[in-house]
Parts: C-alpha cells; structure tokens; sequence
C-alpha cells in the first residue's frame, strides 16, 4: 500500500473543491456583470478562473497549516473568488471552503 504525502492528500483535496465547484455559474455572472480582472482582457475564462481558485486554496492551505492555536482559520481572497481552510486540531486535516462572492455585508467590529 502506497501512503500518500500531506502535500498529495492537500492537493488531492483541493482538485475534489475544483472538480464540484460550479465555474460555468461563476463565469455566466462574470459576463452579465462584465466583471474583468487587471491581467485579462475581458472576462477571464474557465480556465483562469480554476487557476485562480486553485492558487488562493493552495495559499489558504500553507497559511492554516502554519497556525499553531486551533481552530484555526485562513482566508485568501481576490477576484471575487474567497478560499478558505479550517484545522480544527493539531492534526494535518484541512476543511476547505471555496465561494464566489458578488457582495457581501457584515457588522463585526
């Protein structure tokens, strides 16, 4: 039996967030709202939006990992796109969280 790396099960479970996430809803928003970003030229495509996901989860993983009180919590954000990864304990087990945001309100102080 081959055990996988941390790194393998993290980015196993990344792609699992990508593969059911809904990017043709996303990219169908994007274009009603003629929603562009700085480095495309018009609304970016599929294609970049799961590089995009794919690169603030990743990010949102080394960040949470690196929490030593638990929860813990990381968030990364751009472009509408908000990755999220909770630990829960001092275990290597990583709940991730990927929505896209068209707005959003809160009252914290």
């Amino acid at each position: 039996m081959i055990m996988s790396t941390k790194s393998e099960i993290i980015r196993d479970q990344i792609e699992d967030i990508l593969d059911n996430f809904d990017f043709d809803k996303v990219k169908k928003t994007m274009d009603a709202l003629q929603w562009l970003w700085y480095d495309t030229i018009g609304v970016p495509e599929i294609s970049d939006l799961r590089k995009c996901a794919r690169r603030l989860l990743t990010e949102a993983s080394e960040k949470v990992m690196n929490i030593n009180e638990m929860p813990a919590e990381s968030n990364m954000a751009t472009g509408g796109f908000r990755a999220t990864a909770y630990r829960y304990d001092d275990t290597d087990k990583i709940y991730f969280r990927l929505a896209f945001e068209v707005t959003t309100w809160d009252n914290y102080d």
